[in-house]
């Protein structure tokens, strides 16, 4: 009967109490065996300071880009609007689903679920990353339907902990750091998106304010051109979502183990089972 009494607390409730009951039996540092993998490896600004002026710095740049009438018409042409939509109304729709903390990912884990996931967190530069601090230059903005986001170009150390990805000719090809995308759009998609254009030669829009260099490609993909790079300092996150496995939290592997509960719970069809 009691059992019965835990599984009506819900599948949430009985997440919790296998967390706290694993709590208890091994202390906050956790089993020794466990050593969970993060969703992903990645970089983030090393405060807010640095965050701040990047996304105030491609709002600008958005608004003087969508500001010049061939971008602002192709523009419209490709995310179905008029061509007297205001400014103001596309800027709003480039920043339809916006990233909630700007970061380059250097490597997607998916919580182990990605092979060779376990081999790049094993890399004695991925190891000894934690807690560093790495320089990156933010060079340009990347605008499509789809997509809106920084090319970022990595320094040496930085690049060391990059893993080189499909299509990529030279290692931190596809680095960027995504702003918005459109609903349903992953943020995967502007990694792919500056892929494409970084293979191809674009075609210079004439800005009559002479404020931005525009490159375009095809339907309403743009490359907008910082004047000069943007440096930047960012680190490598050490909680559970991304960063270096060893720069876990002593938290994060409990958070680890509720998710798999969680996802546990719902494979075995127990969702149904509360109330």
């Amino acid at each position: 009967m009691k059992t019965v009494g835990i599984w009506r607390a819900g599948p949430a409730a009985l997440a919790l109490l296998l967390v706290a009951a694993i709590a208890a039996a091994y202390g906050s540092s956790g089993p020794a065996t466990i050593r969970p993998l993060p969703l992903y490896f990645g970089f983030f600004p090393a405060d807010n300071n640095t965050e701040a002026g990047l996304k105030q710095l491609a709002r600008e740049t958005l608004l003087a880009a969508l500001g010049i009438e061939e971008v602002r018409r192709l523009y419209c042409e490709f995310t179905n609007h008029s061509l007297d939509t205001p400014v103001a109304n596309l800027s709003r729709f480039a920043y339809a689903n916006p990233t909630a903390e700007l970061h380059v990912t250097s490597f997607y884990c998916n919580y182990g679920a990605v092979p060779a996931c376990a081999a790049y967190a094993a890399r004695p530069a991925v190891q000894a990353a934690v807690g560093g601090g790495f320089g990156l230059n933010a060079t340009a903005l990347l605008l499509t339907p789809r997509t809106f986001g920084y090319r970022a170009a990595l320094g040496v150390d930085a690049l060391k902990l990059w893993a080189n990805g499909e299509g990529e000719a030279a290692p931190g090809q596809r680095a960027h750091l995504t702003l918005s995308t459109s609903p349903g759009v992953p943020a995967v998609q502007t990694g792919l998106d500056l892929l494409r254009v970084a293979n191809r030669v674009g075609r210079p829009v004439l800005d009559p304010a002479g404020r931005l260099r525009v490159l375009h490609f095809q339907q309403a993909e743009f490359l907008l051109l910082l004047h000069r790079a943007v440096p930047a300092e960012f680190r490598p996150s050490d909680d559970g979502e991304g960063g270096a496995a060893a720069g876990l939290r002593p938290t994060s592997w409990l958070a680890v183990l509720a998710a798999a509960a969680w996802k546990a719970l719902q494979s075995a069809g127990l969702m149904a089972r509360g109330g």
